[in-house]
């Protein structure tokens, strides 16, 4: 086969390999945050110091529960951004650099919602709020 005319022949039309592949990983026709159907960027993971996310990360759920023994009275969070060039992170407001752990937030007992937010310098954003519920073992043993 001719490579002039067989597959490689992107590369006549400006596709080289390299462009190829930021097309393949960024999936949104261009080098860019990847973006969820609303225009805003995504996470392409999330964790907790504590606890387990319900349901399970997904880039797409941007509503999570996390529930916490009495024991735990703090929690951070460690977010990825899917392309971490050009985005921006927050977790309960306090700037966080892509797969780095955010400060510990102190909790209560009880029920408070955080907020992670992802930005892209083009100016969509996605909110993933984690609903916290610290002391579920003292509330089950009731």
């Amino acid at each position: 086969m001719d490579r002039a005319r067989g597959p490689w022949s992107q590369r006549r039309r400006g596709f080289g390999p390299l462009a190829l592949a930021c097309l393949w990983v960024a999936g949104c026709g261009g080098c860019g945050p990847a973006e969820v159907p609303g225009g805003g960027v995504t996470l392409s993971a999330l964790t907790a110091t504590a606890g387990v996310f319900d349901p399970p990360f997904d880039p797409a759920v941007t509503d999570y529960q996390l529930d916490l023994v009495l024991t735990e009275t703090v929690v951070a969070f460690r977010p990825t951004a899917a392309v971490p060039v050009g985005t921006s992170i927050t977790v309960d407001g306090a700037t966080v650099f892509s797969g780095t752990t955010s400060t510990a937030l102190a909790l209560t007992p009880g029920s408070r919602d955080v907020d992670i937010v992802v930005s892209a310098a083009s100016g969509g954003s996605t909110t993933y709020r984690i609903h916290v519920h610290r002391g579920v073992d003292a509330l089950a043993s009731l």
